[in-house]
């Protein structure tokens, strides 16, 4: 871990619209699982790999994270399209 690369990340953080700032940070945590576990299965026997368990795992919650945003993103414009505001009567 480096200071340099942290400034970096938050860098290119601060430049996301506030409210993608999550989905950014998850998407780039799940490309770097991502990229992980396809370098290590040409290093694995498949047998019982603690690695191997761990990537599994942050695989599993990088998935669930991301379905957790789309559905409330999309509970979100469904709630915004069906809204009706006192000034718009």
């Amino acid at each position: 871990m480096d200071e340099e690369n942290i400034a970096g990340f938050r860098e290119a953080l601060a430049e996301q619209h506030p409210s993608n700032r999550g989905t950014y940070a998850c998407a780039a945590l799940d490309r770097v699982i991502t990229d992980l576990a396809y370098d290590h299965r040409t290093e694995c026997d498949g047998g019982d790999c603690r690695t191997c368990e761990g990537l599994n795992e942050a695989m599993t919650l990088a998935v669930a994270s991301v379905r957790s945003m789309v559905a409330n993103e999309m509970t979100w414009q469904r709630r915004r399209g069906n809204r009706r505001w006192f000034w718009s009567r």
